[in-house]
């Protein structure tokens, strides 16, 4: 009966050895996932920011500057949406070039002089 009970121990052993083999396995799959997550979010925000200096550079471009600009021009890495709206509006679009959809657009009020 001992030898029926050292193959049971190491069964137990080998099954015990199993599952951790599986939550290890679980862990470094969980941590490669968390980490290509904040490379992603490091890489939109550094987009997000350098998107953010050039519509900053861009609300201080005259009316003149911002009708040449219409209705796209390609700025960099960036293509720049200039819509002349009635009245004294301008909306202008900074979107990553080739990439559908925009992260950065706002309104500009520039009154004829």
């Amino acid at each position: 009966m001992t030898g029926h009970r050292r193959g049971v121990a190491l069964l137990e052993a080998l099954c015990a050895i199993v599952v951790l083999a599986v939550a290890g396995t679980s862990l470094v799959h969980l941590m490669a996932v968390q980490v290509a997550a904040v490379r992603s979010m490091a890489r939109s925000s550094a987009e997000l920011e350098t998107q953010s200096r050039l519509m900053g550079a861009l609300s201080l471009l005259t009316r003149r500057e911002l009708e040449s600009m219409a209705p796209s021009r390609e700025i960099g890495e960036f293509t720049v949406e200039v819509d002349h709206m009635p009245g004294d509006v301008f909306m202008v679009t900074v979107a990553p070039s080739g990439a559908p959809g925009s992260l950065v657009s706002t309104f500009l009020w520039q009154p004829l002089k």
